[in-house]
């Protein structure tokens, strides 16, 4: 069928590979200011800015061209799988893809079910996945884009539903087409790869993933790469987590996951709790009761795993006859693999939980004995401590 609004239409298709282009766009007098604001969106997106989007666009009146309206659920569903909530964000997808397919427009319905495939994944529902493909098999447009998502998406499908050798030849497969790839697309890509090594367990090959992403400025400043970073560490190293708001650009199901995984380091069960509730607001089916995690392999349920599995370090003794606490204090922080709660550090040292501030102030003092004394950096984040193991310390002379 014939595509109405053909400048915006063109401009949309044009947005993938020219990006810089956009001053032609909002200069050009055939778009209405809607259709501005829907490119404009596009490339808020590509700035992760989605939930800016989604407060620009999603109170928009009542539509009356069909094709706007639908590339308005479109972007919609992109902004809301983007910040996890995906039950809206899979309600407005199933609206543009009904439109498109109305309207008999192809191209545009693949591009959503393309969005479509990435939530279902995103979100474990397997089942669901394989209809979704099979149309986009059948309705693939001849353009290289398309194309290019259509082996991207069979690759993400190979990979949920365990079929690794399947999987591995597409990733052999895109790596010669990589050249091709628009640059958000190759990230993506890239995103999808590094799963598909965490799923097998394969860290050395993530990391490599990793490295080759930071090629792409836009991305290592994006909240992906910083939790598959700092995730990564903590998994494979032990490196201590610490994650803040301001270290994501939007509060998203990223963020909540990173807290349920910090907490739990802390072993700060309750601050977990009220993290993993965040999360299934957005999704009750893949975050259960009593921190079950009903997903796929992935970055997230290893962290978990490891830390829900692991044995308790309560049970660390430290034989304290005649030995000055500074010295105690320095053999718990060299035995402890993790940031220590400092009540809980306290209540080593001393035998009993602390009771006001000086209790604090007085531990604080004896931290600061331990750095000038054994030249060892100890750091304090969010009530923790945490001594580095890189640099052997310095052995103490008697006190």
């Amino acid at each position: 069928m014939t595509v109405k609004c053909k400048t915006f239409d063109s401009y949309i298709k044009e947005l993938i590979y020219f990006p810089r282009r956009a001053p032609k766009w909002f200069s050009d007098k055939r778009l209405t200011q809607l259709e501005k604001k829907i490119l404009q969106g596009y490339l808020l997106i590509r700035n992760n800015k989605n939930s800016q989007v989604i407060e620009e666009l999603k109170d928009t009146p009542s539509i009356d061209i069909d094709f706007v309206k639908d590339h308005h659920h479109l972007i919609l569903g992109i902004c809301y799988n983007n910040i996890g909530n995906h039950g809206l964000g899979e309600k407005f997808l199933r609206l543009a893809i009904e439109g498109f397919e109305r309207e008999d427009i192809h191209y545009h319905q693949f591009t959503a079910l393309f969005n479509l495939l990435i939530l279902l994944s995103n979100t474990s529902k397997i089942k669901e996945m394989e209809p979704v493909i099979k149309k986009m098999e059948e309705i693939c447009p001849d353009v290289k884009l398309a194309q290019l998502r259509l082996i991207r998406c069979q690759f993400i499908y190979a990979c949920d539903v365990s079929d690794e050798k399947v999987a591995r030849k597409l990733i052999q497969k895109i790596e010669k087409l990589k050249s091709e790839f628009a640059e958000s697309d190759l990230t993506q890509h890239l995103l999808c790869e590094f799963m598909f090594h965490i799923k097998y367990e394969d860290f050395n090959s993530a990391e490599k993933v990793l490295d080759e992403m930071k090629g792409f400025r836009n991305y290592t400043s994006s909240d992906n790469y910083f939790f598959m970073k700092k995730l990564l560490s903590h998994l494979k190293d032990d490196s201590p987590l610490y994650v803040y708001e301001r270290d994501l650009t939007s509060i998203s199901f990223l963020y909540y996951q990173m807290k349920v995984i910090e907490s739990l380091q802390c072993q700060n069960r309750e601050e977990a709790k009220k993290f993993w509730a965040k999360l299934q607001e957005g999704s009750p089916h893949l975050y259960q009761g009593d921190f079950k995690y009903n997903g796929e392999k992935c970055l997230f349920s290893l962290c978990l795993h490891k830390h829900l599995t692991a044995q308790p370090v309560l049970s660390i003794v430290i034989d304290k006859t005649d030995k000055p606490l500074h010295q105690i204090v320095f053999e718990i922080l060299s035995q402890w693999q993790k940031p220590i709660p400092k009540g809980h550090l306290f209540e080593l040292v001393y035998g009993e939980p602390p009771r006001d501030k000086a209790d604090d102030t007085k531990l604080s003092k004896l931290i600061y004995k331990v750095r000038s004394i054994y030249e060892v950096e100890i750091d304090f984040k969010k009530g923790t401590y945490f001594m580095e193991k890189s640099a052997p310390a310095k052995k103490a002379s008697s006190f």
